[in-house]
């Protein structure tokens, strides 16, 4: 059996793909507004094309037409195929008002419907990414969150090969790349300011570090998060040896 299928659901998913999609990175399937690479209408096709896949990733922007109006189908139709379902969903910006409001109604319902949802809020993480660029472009934030994205469900489909829903054990969780010099930095600076929710935040987290790291470096994330905020955290190391760059997963309480 394959392993993992993405399914990236509007224009902003699909771009951020484009890339992984072009040179074959992992498998992805598309849903825009010009067409689709799946048959989404046709439950029994697209049960049969899920049934080849362990694990099915659906990924979208949230609060647009398309990839709104498409990912619950895709969901529920992947649970019917035996499938598990892990989400990555994005929250809009503040710019943005009503695709805003619209993907954050939108996600308690479809968090439930999956395995485990990442969310990552692109608001918070434009403010914690973009803090030191004296220019503030929204354009800049654009292009990094694109780079980002791709990398983090890339490193997400690595870890699935092992126990991944053990080290994820919680249902959903809010999550931010970030970069520093020093891993434990970022994993500072950012856990207090990546959740899209701060009033529903759990206890687990997990942090994913590049293959660069060296152990005492991961041992004082460990010991900085124990002894600041009471949470013992996972961490995973990535294949990509970018040790400045963190994944910080965040748990949150269901909805």
């Amino acid at each position: 059996m394959a392993d993992v299928l993405v399914i990236a659901c509007g224009g902003g998913a699909n771009n951020a793909l484009k890339k992984e999609a072009e040179e074959g990175a992992f498998p992805i399937e598309r849903v825009t507004r010009d067409g689709s690479t799946i048959p989404i209408d046709d439950r029994l096709a697209l049960s049969e094309l899920f049934n080849s896949y362990r694990v099915i990733m659906p990924f979208s922007i949230l609060g647009g037409a398309v990839g709104s109006d498409a990912i619950g189908d895709i969901i529920s139709c992947a649970k019917e195929a035996g499938c598990r379902v892990v989400s990555v969903f994005g929250i809009p910006m503040a710019l943005e008002p009503e695709r805003r409001r619209k993907a954050l109604e939108m996600l308690p319902s479809l968090s439930s419907q999956s395995d485990c949802t990442m969310v990552l809020d692109m608001q918070k993480s434009m403010e914690l990414n973009m803090e030191y660029d004296e220019n503030k472009l929204w354009e800049n934030y654009i292009r990094m969150s694109d780079r980002m994205l791709a990398g983090t469900i890339g490193a997400l489909i690595e870890s699935t090969e092992g126990p991944f829903f053990t080290v994820f054990s919680e249902g959903l969780y809010s999550f931010v790349p970030f970069y520093d010099v020093l891993p434990v930095n970022a994993v500072l600076k950012s856990w207090d300011r990546m959740l899209f929710d701060s009033g529903h935040a759990g206890d687990g987290a997990v942090v994913m570090v590049g293959s660069n790291i060296k152990t005492p470096e991961i041992e004082d994330i460990k010991n900085q998060i124990v002894t600041r905020y009471g949470v013992m955290p996972e961490v995973l190391i990535r294949s990509d040896p970018d040790d400045s760059k963190v994944v910080v997963f965040r748990a949150m309480e269901p909805f």
